[in-house]
């Protein structure tokens, strides 16, 4: 919001402004300088992903989230802040939690989701949620339930990187 891209590094978050790079900045509160993601929500709050869980900086630390709250694994790979004011977090092996409103809630196999590390998220203009995970495919998440879709679908390759949309109705992996 202030102008600040902020860049997530295996030595901690690396902040460009103004012109200047400041690297390995790991800032009070965030108990890992192994991070893998970084974004801010709809109110602005800075939100990290990181092999200890999903921190949130609540305007003076970090707080952290990690399986003892619920989530799926501590090794967080990605993270998307979606427009219900979710945050949306992947674990490394599989499993996605959904973070609300303080309350985890987590998908695996039982919602259709494929036991795949998910290396990209990407929420389009009706709020489906769509994941590229690490051989398992494109994931279609609507309604709490999942569908993988692999190279018995059509797809290239079973492991999608990263997933964009055109804004003309298709996605681009």
């Amino acid at each position: 919001r202030d102008g600040t891209v902020w860049v997530a590094t295996k030595g901690g978050l690396a902040a460009v402004a103004g012109g200047a790079v400041r690297p390995g900045l790991v800032p009070r509160g965030l108990p890992s300088a192994d991070l893998f993601a970084v974004t801010e929500d709809a109110a602005g709050t800075l939100l990290v992903a990181s092999d200890a869980g999903l921190s949130r900086h609540d305007g003076a630390r970090f707080v952290t989230l990690g399986v003892a709250e619920g989530l799926p694994g501590p090794r967080l790979r990605m993270m998307k802040a979606t427009s219900d004011g979710a945050i949306w977090a992947g674990a490394a092996g599989g499993g996605l939690a959904r973070v609300l409103e303080g309350r985890v809630t987590v998908f695996g196999a039982a919602e259709g989701l494929p036991a795949a590390t998910v290396y990209a998220l990407h929420e389009d203009t009706d709020g489906t949620l769509w994941a590229g995970t690490l051989g398992g495919g494109l994931v279609r998440g609507k309604g709490g339930r999942f569908r993988a879709f692999t190279e018995r679908d059509g797809l290239h390759d079973d492991t999608v990187y990263e997933v964009g949309d055109d804004g003309l109705g298709s996605l681009w992996l």
